[in-house]
């Protein structure tokens, strides 16, 4: 809704005299308006609506590529707007930038606890994703992200598509500790005491067959409550 006049003249690639021309009976008609607490160059519709009829009067292949050379720009002139790049390459049809930036905006996001936030753009690079490992890795974000907003359903959901995946399905040590993240959501969404024993002692095993002691540790902890949940303190302690 809101654009600065140099880059509406670079994206458009016209004549800057016609650039203005545009704007300035854009203005006469209120379409346009001067943007608030901006400077004399920038400018934003009237009305967001005004923002989706523009929209729907250009085809969807036109908006992909302005989106994409928008995005371009962007880049070239202010590489530190992160999010508006992330946006403008997630609508444009160039898969592998909006990947890149899409995770780089989440990143930030997720930095700064704008969960939400983070999950929408998580959610752009998935569908650009165009690897099964690359899909992985959008997934573990998303399990990340769910964590912290205690949305366990969602993590057991992104850690059921990680394991999906050929590449953890055939290695035990890859998949352990997504399985084990896994296995704490069910928990927080009330899976029983009796099948969370059952599986901790299963990845407990592939945790001591693959050597990783921070595995270990974590997989006895997590059976430790489970065994005082279910009341066998002694067998708790021993653990």
């Amino acid at each position: 809704r809101t654009f600065s006049l140099p880059l509406l003249t670079e994206a458009s690639g016209a004549n800057a005299d016609i650039v203005l021309d545009a704007v300035d009976a854009a203005l006469a008609s209120s379409v346009l308006e001067p943007a608030r607490d901006q400077d004399d160059d920038t400018y934003q519709f009237a009305h967001a609506l005004l923002v989706d009829a523009v929209l729907k009067s250009v085809s969807p292949a036109r908006r992909r590529l302005t989106h994409e050379r928008i995005a371009g720009i962007l880049v070239a002139r202010t590489p530190d707007a992160v999010d508006r790049i992330a946006s403008h390459y997630a609508n444009s049809s160039n898969s592998e930038q909006a990947y890149v930036w899409c995770r780089r905006a989440a990143t930030r996001a997720m930095a700064l606890y704008a969960l939400d936030e983070a999950a929408e753009f998580l959610q752009h690079a998935l569908t650009h994703a165009t690897t099964d490992d690359e899909r992985a890795a959008v997934h573990d974000d998303l399990a990340r992200a769910a964590e912290h907003s205690g949305r366990w359903a969602d993590v057991e959901r992104s850690c059921d598509a990680i394991l999906a995946v050929s590449t953890y399905a055939s290695d035990a040590g890859l998949a352990l500790p997504v399985e084990l993240r896994r296995l704490q959501a069910r928990v927080r969404l009330g899976q029983g005491a009796q099948e969370t024993e059952g599986e901790c002692r299963a990845l407990l095993t592939v945790a001591e067959r693959v050597g990783s002691r921070a595995y270990i540790v974590q997989t006895r902890s997590l059976l430790v409550q489970t065994l005082a949940r279910a009341g066998e303190t002694d067998e708790a302690i021993r653990i």
